[in-house]
């Protein structure tokens, strides 16, 4: 089994790329770079507002099982630097069987700051505007993450409601 990967777009500094299933298996260790990126994001540090399964990803074959219960449970997407194709982060979309698609989004402690999820959020709302069906996004953060609230508010998103365990709830009508 090995990832594959479908170009999305560009940005000026971005590349967003799907990542998809095709028999991960057997991919060698050292020939997938996503599987050592992946534990390059999830940090300790970048993971603490979110759920458990993102926690503890310290080993290739974390790595190749959290992208597997990703895939099966979510659209996942790599951002990556357009000259290095370093990867910086992920987005993530999951379908609720409805027109209304919840997001997530993280990046490398190493990259907070520079305005790329900003960057790479705006480039995935104007290809979601371009994708039949998709006509709200959902974004859940918990409260005390200012930065991602900050950056949902600047990309259109508003305040929708308030969740369990301090989570909050932004949307954005497309």
């Amino acid at each position: 089994m090995v990832f594959s990967m479908t170009h999305i777009m560009n940005t000026q500094r971005l590349t967003l790329i799907e990542c998809t299933l095709n028999n991960i298996a057997g991919t060698p260790p050292k020939k997938s770079t996503i599987l050592n990126d992946i534990i390059t994001v999830l940090s300790p540090n970048v993971v603490s507002h979110l759920p458990a399964n993102f926690h503890g990803i310290t080993t290739i074959n974390n790595a190749k099982n959290w992208l597997i219960n990703m895939l099966e449970q979510s659209r996942v997407f790599a951002v990556s630097d357009v000259h290095s194709n370093t990867t910086l982060g992920f987005v993530f979309m999951h379908n609720s069987d409805t027109n209304q698609y919840h997001i997530g989004y993280l990046f490398a402690q190493a990259h907070w700051g520079k305005g790329y999820a900003q960057e790479a959020l705006s480039a995935f709302i104007t290809w979601c505007k371009s994708t039949p069906n998709i006509k709200e996004l959902i974004a859940g953060v918990e409260k005390d993450n200012l930065a991602s609230i900050t950056v949902l508010k600047k990309i259109g998103f508003t305040f929708h409601s308030e969740g369990l365990h301090s989570m909050r709830f932004y949307t954005r009508v497309l």
